[in-house]
């Protein structure tokens, strides 16, 4: 399953391929590429940042995707898929940012909110660049129903309308509303705007962390959450009736209650709805409600989603769903057809981490195959016939693996050797019998055997901290582990290979 990027080592995908032709075929010149040579396909599950579902049913979708399949795609940052999963191809972006927000603007166009300097950018309706406007440090973008806009940047709301032009009517005429601390997000309410983050201070007005506003830019002083919460509220759900599911938050304490982590629904005018009681599920991801009048929650602690009744009860006829693994960014987003999508979610090894769910928790027809291309960071040879890498991919040839694999020297990829997942893996020895020594960024130094299985008998000194604690490097020399290090002997240690 894929992990988080290791920080160092950048990529060398062509580099590589021609290490593995250098070091398997000795009685070629150096400068010869050996055509012979079966290139591996490397790949990860791809990371989404987030989605967008257009009014046709189409997703929008930011990330690191590079892949569909084995086909690479035109632009990796945004895809626009069809509601099968498939890839729209007249989608032709020429953006290459990353979106941390996308939005629906006029003209079937679309908001962005680049992830560089957190412009907004106008893409067309087929993903071209029409307009990188000059309004920047956005982290939270709302479109109203003209198509005019609300953006918080730096401390402030400004308005804009349509033709990106400053609303300087906004705010009582300042052209601004003051927030003392950040917005991460905002939603309509009827006619009102309701605002939720991390913040004290709204105009003139002393709200903690959910505050209302009117379109204008007056604050609502009619919405009353008291002392609200000094915890951090990611988004906000707004019910048919007006009610307001808090999400992608773990609350601490509301207007003085103790909510010890418990999800928190509030009334339409900023009370706590005492009718709600719901049970425990840790950091929650996206919280809403479905049309009919169910509750879909995102525990993003544990890596599931759960349906309540409307009273914040679990419901017993939805069978919660589990994932086997989440990685950052893990959430579930509600889209047309009852239904909702879950990002960076794993429900095997052979999934890509982009699904879709019934809102009566039935997985739907839906084959989005969307990766990136997998690094490698570490490759050594076994022998003469046989090499083996290490990095950060999840697949090989389409096959699940967890960060190393092995091939033969012609480049026959071994699908019998398939160690258990170690984390990222960034340096290779290997000993004379075939086994291997690893370094990884999960569990520190591993010796695997020439069959794949882990060493249990391997103990290196300080295993798990060796990358950040002391070892600098280290090379297998006849069998024997030479060591450089600064921590325990300030200098090269020997050590024997079956008892460190």
């Amino acid at each position: 399953m894929m992990k988080t990027p290791l920080p160092h080592f950048k990529p060398f995908r062509l580099i590589t391929g021609l290490l593995l032709c250098i070091l398997l075929s000795g009685t070629l010149n150096a400068q010869t590429l050996d055509t012979r040579f079966k290139m591996p396909t490397l790949t990860n599950n791809a990371y989404f940042q987030t989605l967008y579902e257009q009014p046709d049913r189409m997703l929008v979708i930011s990330g690191s995707q590079e892949l569909s399949g084995s086909t690479d795609l035109n632009g990796y940052s945004l895809v626009r898929l069809h509601a099968t999963g498939s890839i729209d191809r007249n989608f032709k972006t020429d953006y290459e940012g990353w979106a941390n927000k996308i939005v629906g603007f006029k003209d079937k166009s679309l908001l962005v909110i680049d992830n560089d300097n957190y412009d907004v950018v106008q893409l067309d309706k087929t993903g071209k660049v029409v307009n990188w406007t000059d309004i920047s440090d956005v982290e939270s973008i709302l479109v109203l129903p003209d198509y005019s806009f609300l953006v918080y940047a730096d401390g402030y709301i400004y308005k804009y309308n349509s033709n990106f032009e400053q609303d300087y009517s906004f705010g009582g005429g300042n052209g601004w509303l003051y927030v003392n601390g950040s917005i991460a997000d905002m939603k309509l309410q009827g006619s009102k705007v309701i605002l939720a983050g991390s913040f004290y201070h709204v105009g003139d007005y002393y709200y903690y962390g959910v505050a209302r506003i009117s379109q204008d830019g007056t604050v609502d002083d009619t919405f009353n959450s008291g002392d609200g919460t000094e915890d951090y509220i990611g988004s906000v759900s707004i019910q048919n009736d007006g009610k307001i599911l808090l999400g992608n938050t773990y609350i601490n304490w509301f207007d003085g209650q103790y909510f010890d982590g418990n999800p928190v629904r509030l009334n339409a005018d900023g009370s706590v709805d005492e009718t709600f009681e719901a049970e425990y599920y840790g950091h929650l991801g996206n919280v809403y409600q479905t049309a009919g009048g169910k509750i879909i929650l995102t525990s993003d602690s544990w890596g599931e989603i759960h349906r309540l009744n409307a009273d914040g009860s679990e419901d017993e006829k939805f069978p919660p769903i589990y994932f086997d693994d989440t990685n950052e960014g893990f959430n579930a987003y509600k889209v047309s057809g009852s239904s909702f999508v879950t990002l960076n979610g794993f429900l095997s090894e052979a999934d890509y981490g982009l699904d879709k769910f019934s809102e009566r928790g039935l997985k739907k027809s839906f084959n989005a195959t969307l990766a990136e291309k997998g690094d490698v960071y570490a490759l050594a040879p076994i022998g003469a016939t046989r090499v083996v890498i290490g990095g950060d991919f999840s697949k090989v040839n389409g096959v699940p693996r967890n960060n190393i694999a092995r091939f033969s020297s012609s480049g026959t990829f071994d699908k019998k050797f398939n160690p258990e997942d170690n984390g990222g893996v960034y340096k290779i020895e290997a000993f004379s019998d075939g086994s291997l020594l690893l370094q990884t960024d999960y569990e520190g130094m591993v010796k695997i055997n020439a069959d794949g299985s882990t060493n249990s008998d391997f103990e290196f000194e300080n295993s798990y901290y060796v990358r950040s604690y002391w070892l600098q490097d280290y090379k297998v020399v006849n069998d024997k582990i030479i060591a450089l290090g600064n921590y325990p002997a300030n200098g090269i240690g020997r050590r024997n290979a079956d008892d460190q």
